[in-house]
């Protein structure tokens, strides 16, 4: 079959995902009973939102969009309330203060006679600051719509809960009793690859209210992968079959059971899944590597705060290689494929324990808070078929004999986020992790820094260290005298990578002076993009007896010299402030300091580098 006919079928539904723009939401299921709403309603989180936008809206108060600043000795007259910021005050305000996605900055001049609420921002210099009634701060942002003077408020705990792995829902019909929505759907599930090109997920799904305030979500889907002509065979089709039960949207607890027969990705820290695929699909470059999975799970989870959650999986699974396929891309789709590099085989036993704090103001554009994300793995079981990697045959290589293996691994994200002033971030990522005990790590759990999602002056899969040693993916030719494996695959037992950001907002502001009653408003246009400057440093290492710079015991860590470093500058099209109506984009450089004669790299990004 030629290849205009894939071209045709995956080009859509590639673009739906990649650009990740098209999902419909799942119409709204009537007011749950009069318990639950009655829960909802002295919940503070739902309340204080419905309380700014009450006050945003009341008769006679001061609106104001976008930036504000009441300079010392100006009295704003009655109430005030802002929607976008940020707000600084150092003068008076005679009434209550309402800030609503937007940052709120209170010099030691500053009064306000009523009490302060903000939505969706962060506060600096209450104490200092005098009030004349209690300050409430609601981090969680909420979807505004926004009219010419009134604002509407969208709480996405109202909908049915929506699966993020789906993509784009078809069609979607109401039952009679409007408690249970059906639909089907035809969606995009994981990222454009070069084993699978689109896979595209069809088949029924249900979502029903359980109770006073369950919800209970059914898919049946099947999976088609698009990367080669049109067969009908276990390689180009799969399933994902879940049933997930939830006792409230946003918080409280879940559970999720799941039997499916599709690709994972073998490293997902670095990019995220539409920033990989949109690079596969454009540019012909797939940085990640694949492998199948075909078993079950089940997931048990406990959210005791919108910022605080825990899961636990254990998941019975069959694993199996995969092999690189030819899918279209616009850009170089005459050249080859780096192949994706083999996979360990066999039934395996994995159980996952994942914990997350989140308290940052927005998750797609944080400028304040912290996100700490950790998650420790057990697999045993019995494999059949080892990968090859370049350290097998030595002394610190593995056992290929096929029997039974054990491993535990640790990784763990930890990010803050810091506003050190209403236009400019500084902001910090240290991530690591890897084999913690038990046999060598499987190939597809082992891990590897280089390219745009971590050190990004150095090319991906590209070779750099000392003395031989390959510190980005631990296949050390040199080292060994392996054998490096088709596609060079990442190698490392464990990594390590520091990030550090500052982000700086670049603005114009136009300046009206006012009368004694109307104080001095400084309303800034603000130019749509920052400046981002960076400088990242990392390594990985083997774990075992010591050899060189590359293997080191299990209780040391590599001495900081010999971690590579790079630095650069970018600029982040994305709103300053994080407005969530405009996905960030941002074309950066990064140049190499720990090899000057590397050329530098430039390369774009849909998301923030973290």
């Amino acid at each position: 079959m030629t290849r205009l006919p894939r071209l045709a079928a995956c080009l859509l539904p590639a673009a739906l995902a990649l650009g990740g723009a098209t999902r419909a939401r799942a119409q709204q299921p009537p007011a749950a009973p009069d318990t639950a709403a009655l829960r909802r309603a002295q919940d503070p989180e739902i309340s204080g939102v419905s309380a700014a936008v009450a006050r945003y809206n009341a008769a006679g108060v001061r609106r104001v969009r976008g930036p504000l600043d009441v300079a010392p000795g100006d009295t704003v007259r009655g109430d005030l309330a802002v929607f976008g910021g940020p707000v600084t005050v150092a003068g008076r305000v005679a009434g209550r203060l309402t800030v609503i996605d937007g940052d709120l900055y209170l010099r030691p001049t500053a009064s306000v006679a009523g009490d302060v609420l903000v939505v969706g921002g962060v506060v600096d210099g209450q104490r200092a600051a005098t009030l004349g009634g209690p300050l409430t701060l609601l981090r969680r942002p909420v979807a505004f719509r926004v009219g010419p003077d009134s604002l509407l408020a969208f709480d996405d705990r109202d909908a049915p809960p929506t699966r993020r792995d789906l993509g784009f829902r078809l069609t979607r019909t109401s039952s009679t009793d409007r408690r249970t929505v059906t639909s089907v759907t035809l969606a995009s599930l994981g990222t454009y690859n070069r084993t699978e090109g689109l896979p595209v997920v069809f088949g029924p799904s249900l979502e029903a209210a359980v109770g006073g305030t369950g919800r209970l979500a059914i898919d049946l889907l099947g999976i088609f992968r698009t990367a080669d002509e049109f067969r009908w065979d276990r390689e180009h089709l799969g399933h994902v079959l879940r049933a997930e039960l939830r006792s409230s949207r946003g918080r409280g607890r879940r559970a999720t059971a799941r039997l499916y027969d599709e690709v994972a990705a073998v490293e997902t820290w670095q990019l995220r899944p539409d920033e990989a695929g949109l690079a596969a699909f454009a540019l012909h470059r797939d940085f990640r590597d694949y492998y199948n999975r075909h078993g079950g799970s089940l997931a048990l989870g406990y959210d005791a705060s919108p910022d605080v959650g825990l899961t636990l999986t254990a998941a019975r699974e069959r694993w199996a290689s995969r092999r690189t396929l030819d899918p279209f891309t616009l850009l170089r789709n005459g050249q080859p494929w780096r192949p994706v590099p083999r996979a360990d085989e066999g039934l395996m036993t994995v159980l996952t324990a994942a914990a997350r704090v989140d308290t940052r103001n927005d998750v797609a554009n944080p400028w304040a808070g912290w996100y700490v994300a950790g998650d420790y793995e057990y697999g045993a079981g019995r494999i059949q078929e080892f990968a090859p990697l370049s350290s097998d045959g030595t002394a610190r290589g593995r056992s290929r004999a096929p029997g039974e293996r054990a491993y535990g691994r640790l990784f763990v994200d930890l990010r803050r986020y810091n506003r050190l002033t209403p236009d400019a971030q500084l902001n910090f990522r240290l991530a690591g992790g890897g084999w913690l005990h038990g046999d060598p790590l499987p190939a597809q759990r082992r891990l590897s820094v280089g390219g745009p999602g971590a050190l990004a002056g150095y090319d991906f899969r590209s070779v750099a260290g000392a003395g031989g040693a390959d510190v980005l993916q631990c296949g050390a030719t040199a080292a060994f005298g392996g054998v490096r494996p088709a596609g060079t695959p990442a190698e490392c037992d464990r990594v390590l990578i520091g990030q550090a950001e500052y982000r700086t907002d670049v603005r114009l502001s136009l300046f009206s002076e006012g009368s004694a009653d109307q104080p001095r408003f400084r309303r800034g246009f603000r130019t749509e993009f920052t400046w981002v400057l960076f400088a990242d440093a990392g390594r990985g290492w083997l774990v075992g007896r010591r050899r060189g710079t590359l293997v080191y015991p299990a209780g040391a860590l590599p001495a900081f010299s010999t971690f590579l470093s790079d630095v650069g500058a970018g600029v982040d099209f994305g709103h300053p402030h994080g407005r969530r109506d405009v996905r960030p984009f941002g074309i950066y450089v990064a140049k190499s300091v720990s090899r000057p004669d590397q050329a530098p790299n430039v390369f774009v990004r849909v998301r923030r580098r973290f």
